[in-house]
């Protein structure tokens, strides 16, 4: 909504992920909620996606990015 709104757009994205199955951060299509965190929490510093969680979040970009252009 913010670059729509000053005529801009993302140059890039950033994102802590990893391939393993890992529970830090919530959300995605499983539902991960704050009760799954302890069960694969890996991580020392950064939270990070697990391999579903940033591919569906990849899919959400590329659709609203999608959009944006029509």
């Amino acid at each position: 909504a913010v670059h729509k709104a000053e005529g801009t757009h993302a140059g890039g994205i950033h994102l802590e992920m990893t391939g393993e199955h890992v529970t830090e951060c919530t959300g995605g299509a499983y539902g991960l909620s704050e009760h799954d965190l302890s069960k694969r929490y890996f991580t020392q510093c950064d939270p990070r996606l697990n391999a579903d969680q940033v591919l569906e979040l990849a899919f959400l970009i590329a659709d609203t990015l999608s959009a944006s252009r029509k």
